[in-house]
């Protein structure tokens, strides 16, 4: 249950909406901006100030939404923000402010690749920095309206390989986890998710399929632990038993991010080969011409609700079925690959989503968004 806390209300320029990525998002603010953080995934903010109920209630008759939808808005609204900055990119309260606030900026961020229905949540869209070309296509095709909707690539990745000079380690190899708690962790009063299902039982063959073929190749593998949860660390204890499970006595290291979320992308970025079924990781390193192979056919019924998320991956890098005769061969090709080849082959679909530009990355443009804007606010 949340904890009620007093909200420090005071004008500010910029409003962070959602702890969320927070530590991203302070670094596409502009040097001595101003900025305060609404956050409410372990509370619930109380607003103290005597106009509050005014403006509550004037939200609520103004765009017709529910009591507790009119009073998030309202409490962003009374800080009067110039600019409100989020990663909560299925929040559909942003769009709203921005309907309601249309000389606000509201910008929100895309954290993770999605499926199309996922755009569904969203009635209206604000500013929208996408991770790529999909997000557009899937607003046009709901006809979803948004302020404005730009394919402009990873926040976090970004601000990575801004930072970091990349050195490949010959000949390793990685398996990306797309762990879920309810893999191994069953609720008998809830009904089993049928997608869920599918994503145990091709994640847990790619692994085992990884496993092997890392033995073949006289390498250890290394496996990514899920980086987006809650809280951070969350499950980590789970996943580690998850993993040691079905390795049996098979070795493999296993890689957190707890303490580093930035080390994900070390990981990534330093492997031969990465291997993964439907992480938003494994996009963002085929973005910037990883070697990689989505393992979406591992699951009959996982690759045919696939949909726009493999429609546009080069055929090489995506395995069609969980023989692992086929897993071999799409792994030894890729890897036999030269550079040239590797890069001429993924050219078509590598931006299609996440579109990634280590000259421009998103924090830098989230900058000039925000000067420009508070230059003529």
């Amino acid at each position: 249950m949340k904890k009620f806390k007093w909200a420090r209300i005071e004008t500010i320029p910029v409003l962070v909406f959602d702890s969320l990525g927070v530590e991203y998002l302070k670094e596409s603010i502009p040097s001595g901006v101003r900025y305060g953080v609404l956050s409410f995934r372990d509370q619930f903010p109380v607003a103290g100030c005597p106009n509050f109920l005014w403006r509550w209630m004037k939200v609520f008759i103004g765009l017709k939404v529910s009591l507790s939808q009119a009073y998030m808005i309202a409490l962003m609204d009374s800080y009067q923000p110039k600019v409100v900055l989020s990663f909560a990119d299925q929040n559909q309260l942003l769009g709203l402010y921005q309907l309601y606030r249309d000389e606000v900026l509201v910008i929100s961020v895309q954290n993770a690749v999605r499926h199309p229905h996922q755009f569904l949540r969203l009635a209206q869209a604000p500013h929208f920095f996408a991770l790529g070309s999909d997000a557009r296509r899937n607003f046009d095709k709901y006809q979803i309206p948004y302020k404005q909707c730009l394919a402009s690539g990873s926040l976090p990745l970004g601000i990575f390989c801004s930072r970091n000079s990349i050195n490949k380690c010959p000949g390793k190899l990685v398996f990306v986890s797309s762990y879920r708690f309810g893999f191994d962790h069953t609720n008998p009063d809830q009904a089993v998710d049928e997608y869920t299902s599918a994503q145990e039982r091709a994640h847990s063959l790619v692994f085992r399929h990884a496993l092997r073929y890392a033995k073949q190749s006289n390498r250890v593998l290394t496996v990514i632990a899920k980086g987006k949860v809650r809280y951070e660390g969350q499950h980590f204890a789970e996943e580690k038993a998850y993993f040691e499970r079905l390795a049996g006595e098979n070795e493999f290291t296993l890689s957190s991010t707890v303490k580093d979320t930035f080390n994900s992308y070390h990981q990534v970025l330093t492997a031969e080969f990465i291997i993964g079924l439907d992480s938003t990781l494994l996009y963002e390193a085929f973005s910037v011409g990883a070697r990689v192979l989505f393992c979406w056919g591992a699951d009959q019924y996982l690759i045919e609700n696939a949909g726009d998320l493999i429609e546009r991956l080069p055929k090489p890098v995506l395995l069609e079925s969980s023989d692992y005769a086929d897993f071999f061969e799409k792994a030894d090709f890729a890897r036999g690959l030269s550079d040239q080849a590797y890069k001429s082959m993924i050219a078509a679909g590598q931006s299609e989503y996440v579109n990634s530009s280590q000259y421009f990355p998103v924090h830098e443009k989230l900058k000039q968004e925000i000067n420009a804007h508070l230059g003529r606010a």
